[in-house]
């Protein structure tokens, strides 16, 4: 085990809960609105995408 690899679980579990986070958003069909642009769902879907596969990349490297 390396000694970076708790920076890498640490890592995977914020981009992990965010993803769900994301997912929930979907799933539920909730409003994101910043400042006054309605954020879109698909939007959501790519954010999804990439920090599912960033979040399981970094568990399989720590």
């Amino acid at each position: 085990m390396r000694a970076d690899s708790w920076l890498h679980y640490f890592c995977g579990s914020i981009f992990g809960i965010v993803a769900i986070a994301h997912l929930t958003r979907i799933l539920l069909n909730l409003q994101l609105i910043l400042g006054s642009w309605n954020v879109p769902i698909w939007l959501s879907g790519w954010a999804v995408v990439l920090l599912g596969a960033l979040s399981i990349w970094l568990f399989k490297t720590a």
